[in-house]
């Protein structure tokens, strides 16, 4: 008895909370994958490294209202057919906003392009609502 009685209460909680959420909302999510080698499978120094980092973090926190990083191994071939190993580091943030900024997203792969141009990258990989993008530098 009690235990239905407490589905009850959890499914009428849960609707009104489901709700509440405006129908216009959408989720908008990004991720940005930073590499910790240039093109030529040489090490980023870590200090340059780091500091893109720092910025990329603290301006998606500024819009997304915060981000998550995580460092993964990676493979890719580059343009002289050689595999490149390196660790990556994914910056992960996601939102809901009914007035999301063209604006955010030029700003952001402006930065990305600066990114890899001071890193010598040859394409910078980012995705946004979950289709990938590259940008070649």
């Amino acid at each position: 008895m009690k235990t239905t009685v407490l589905k009850r209460l959890f499914s009428s909680l849960f609707k009104r909370e489901i709700l509440q959420i405006p129908s216009k909302s959408s989720c908008v999510s990004i991720k940005l994958f930073l590499p910790e080698r240039d093109r030529n499978g040489n090490p980023i120094p870590s200090k340059l490294l780091e500091d893109w980092k720092n910025y990329f973090s603290i301006t998606i926190s500024q819009i997304f209202g915060g981000c998550f990083i995580e460092s993964v191994t990676s493979h890719y071939l580059n343009q002289h057919q050689q595999i490149i190993k390196e660790q990556t580091s994914i910056i992960n943030a996601s939102y809901f906003d009914n007035d999301f900024k063209v604006q955010i997203m030029e700003n952001l792969i402006s930065s990305l392009t600066q990114f890899g141009a001071e890193t010598m990258q040859e394409t910078v990989l980012y995705q946004f609502n979950q289709k990938s993008y590259l940008i070649t530098i």
